[in-house]
């Protein structure tokens, strides 16, 4: 396959048979990403195939600046924050059995890049910003 068209690294290729079973997501769109009709996109596509799956829009934000910036947006950092807690909360009480891989884990690519953004989201805020790092990295 084609980098430019796995589906692990660019969700917006998976094909039909792809989406049954993937675990629930939270996806968040910034009205100002350049990403964000692909990831209304895949939100529906996800909807369609029955995966568990919640839709975050965020008005006049531009891409991750409500995570990268929190002194600048301590309040739309904090929605974030407690949005993805909420979503993670949800997840384990419905599922006690269910993980999150860490950042070691096969489901990651083996790149520093990617290994060094989680650990910066994870320095943040335990709490909750390892559930986004995880959405994000998927």
């Amino acid at each position: 396959t084609n980098e430019m068209e796995d589906p692990l690294a660019w969700p917006s290729q998976a094909g039909p048979s792809d989406l049954p079973g993937l675990p629930p997501m939270l996806i968040q769109v910034n009205e100002l990403c350049p990403l964000r009709d692909e990831g209304l996109e895949f939100h529906r596509r996800l909807h369609a195939s029955e995966v568990d799956t919640v839709l975050r829009r965020l008005k006049g934000q531009a891409t991750l600046t409500d995570l990268l910036f929190p002194n600048e947006q301590p309040e739309a950092y904090a929605a974030t924050i407690a949005e993805v807690r909420e979503f993670a909360d949800r997840i384990r009480f419905q599922n006690p059995e269910f993980r999150i891989p860490g950042a070691s884990s096969k489901h990651y690519p083996k790149g520093k890049r990617t290994r060094d953004l989680y650990g910066r989201l994870v320095e943040r805020d335990t709490g909750g910003t390892q559930a986004a790092a995880q959405m994000m990295c998927i």
